[in-house]
């Protein structure tokens, strides 16, 4: 059997749960508007991706895809949106070809990564041997 205080501690928990989440929730929509004011964006175009707040927004058309995490680094260390679409760009190319995917706050300080000229040299070849595998497809 339950002890008195046992039962008034679950309740306090249940209660601190809904507030933790709804405070959560109105955190990570201030983080949504505060980098939609920074990067002057429209934040009808944004959605949280299955209606996940505080998990992963997206913007526009092209779906740019925003954690939660990222967001908050975004408009704390006041990134510029060219700033962060290098990043995106960076990472898109480092999954193509399977590299290291760094984390944005790893990116800022400045970790390792491969040269611009790096990257174009193997998107290049890439594009090449492609190429090459669609006229053999065509014979």
């Amino acid at each position: 059997m339950q002890s008195r205080e046992d039962k008034e501690s679950e309740h306090i928990m249940d209660i601190t749960i809904e507030t933790l989440k709804k405070n959560f929730e109105l955190t990570a929509q201030g983080y949504v508007k505060a980098l939609c004011k920074m990067w002057h964006l429209d934040e009808d175009y944004g959605w949280w991706v299955a209606d996940d707040i505080g998990g992963v927004w997206c913007y526009g058309d092209t779906g740019t895809a925003i954690t939660y995490e990222d967001m908050r680094v975004l408009v704390e260390q006041q990134v510029s949106f060219d700033a962060f679409m290098e990043y995106y760009d960076y990472c898109s190319w480092a999954i193509e070809f399977g590299q290291h995917e760094p984390n944005l706050s790893a990116w800022l300080k400045g970790c390792p990564r491969h040269s611009i000229e790096t990257r174009q040299r193997l998107t290049k070849m890439k594009e090449d041997l492609d190429a090459e595998i669609n006229k053999l497809r065509e014979t």
